[in-house]
């Protein structure tokens, strides 16, 4: 039988079946030539370049481009790309494109991708984060932008501008610059930059005000922040980081860090202040259906205190004050909810701290689930029908707790009531049954809970 009797559907099938295996699909294309389009279709769907290098374009970057260059139709089928590199500045004479090739090359890649969705930029090092995310948002057809490990140089005075890189980066992508003034809408949906900590505050607030003076063109879906770099969000100004208000009626995913506790374990003024901003915010975001909070406590529990380790700190604030938020109804008159998230489905909750202080948030994990499950946010937690409770679409609640400091010996510390054999259970006992307890009344209301300790 020869291969155009077969019905398309079922090779289609058998294509998929080995989408997973590239060498596999490669074989199959040299074969049998029929089979090459259908192939091609999974191998160049993602593309994933890694590399160094220092002052030298990089050899695999380069041959990708000979290769597209010389058979353009490759570009077409890559819809997903990560660009993992290091890329180190050597001494120069000032020249951009000979100080970062990167620019150069990547942007010539992108070029050569017309139906490019999805782009990862991993350990990046830039001037400024938030042409890398003018430029990435001019490309016409992606949807996610995910910066990971960023670092921001600080600019030489012989360097390029913050404004200028853009434009050459864009120039060489063969992307307009006009792009970035125009009024044509970006396909950019989600925007994510995760472990951040080479990216200074100032940068997060240009990114922000670009961001909310850009909602002509840009409509994002979902925002998220995440670092989980120990106690770097305890220098938070209260201005690094701004909800996107703008983007409130289209956001469907928010996430943000947040520390409120200086590292004698008082309450740090302007972090409380950040926190309290970005949570009376939310209702400005009815059509939430994902929400994620990092908190980090991290600094606090490592940090010795007069009289050794003292007590362990309380701080469920971040948590009581998220239920009161919950609780409260939309100040609209014309809004027809009784919530200010009423589409709210899911919460991930990532606490920088040990596993023992976390216990003690116990009453203020209690005051969530009755603003989340309970039948009235301040009565029992719900157990009868969806329809009874506050938030029937909430089913999903994930907490992880990530406890990279140990718990100290504290025997006949001053001020500090130790109870050994309490401790030794603690010490002993999986983090995960420690904390379930805390969250039985979401539980009983049939909420998905997933508890996560590393």
């Amino acid at each position: 039988m020869s291969l155009s009797n077969f019905p398309v559907e079922i090779l289609e099938q058998i294509i998929w079946w080995l989408g997973e295996d590239k060498r596999a699909l490669a074989d199959c294309s040299l074969v049998c030539h029929g089979l090459l389009f259908l192939c091609r279709v999974y191998i160049w769907n993602f593309v994933y370049i890694s590399y160094e290098f220092d002052m030298f374009p990089p050899s695999r970057l380069k041959a990708l481009l000979e290769l597209i260059d010389s058979n353009p139709a490759i570009g077409l089928h890559v819809r997903s790309m990560v660009i993992r590199g290091a890329i180190y500045r050597g001494p120069g004479d000032g020249n951009t494109e000979s100080q970062h090739p990167y620019e150069t090359m990547a942007g010539r890649l992108i070029s050569r991708l017309p139906m490019l969705e999805v782009l990862r930029l991993s350990h990046l090092i830039a001037f400024d984060i938030r042409g890398v995310v003018a430029v990435a948002g001019a490309i016409p057809t992606l949807k996610t932008l995910i910066l990971e490990n960023v670092t921001v140089e600080q600019k030489a005075p012989t360097q390029a501008t913050p404004q200028q890189l853009p434009e050459a980066f864009c120039a060489t992508a063969e992307v307009a610059t006009s792009a970035l003034r125009s009024a044509r809408p970006w396909k950019l949906e989600n925007l994510s930059i995760f472990n951040g900590g080479g990216i200074p505050d100032s940068e997060y607030v240009a990114l922000a005000t670009f961001l909310e003076k850009s909602t002509d063109i840009i409509s994002l879906k979902s925002f998220d922040i995440r670092d989980t770099l120990s106690s770097r969000w305890a220098k938070v100004s209260g201005r690094a980081l701004a909800v996107p208000e703008s983007f409130g009626f289209s956001l469907r995913h928010f996430g943000f860090p947040i520390a409120d506790m200086a590292h004698d374990g008082s309450v740090h003024p302007e972090g409380r202040q950040h926190l309290e901003r970005l949570y009376a915010a939310l209702p400005r975001c009815p059509a939430l259906r994902s929400l994620s909070i990092q908190y980090d406590a991290l600094g606090v529990q490592a940090a010795p205190t007069p009289t050794g380790w003292g007590p362990p700190p309380v701080f469920p604030f971040f948590l009581d004050a998220l239920a009161d938020i919950l609780n409260t109804r939309p100040s609209s008159t014309e809004s027809r909810d009784t919530v200010p998230l009423p589409h709210l489905e899911r919460l991930s909750i990532l606490m920088l701290a040990r596993v023992d202080r976390v216990l003690n948030c116990a009453d203020a994990f209690a005051h969530l689930a009755s603003a989340l499950v309970g039948p009235d946010g301040c009565g029992s937690v719900a157990r009868g029908t969806l329809a009874s409770r506050r938030y029937p679409s909430f089913s999903e609640l994930t907490v992880c707790v990530l406890s990279a400091v140990p718990r100290p010996a504290v025997e006949d510390e001053p001020g500090v009531v130790y109870d050994a054999e309490r401790a030794r259970y603690e010490q002993n006992t999986d983090g995960r049954v420690l904390l379930r307890p805390m969250f039985e009344g979401f539980v009983q209301a049939r909420v998905r809970v997933n508890i996560e300790v590393d």
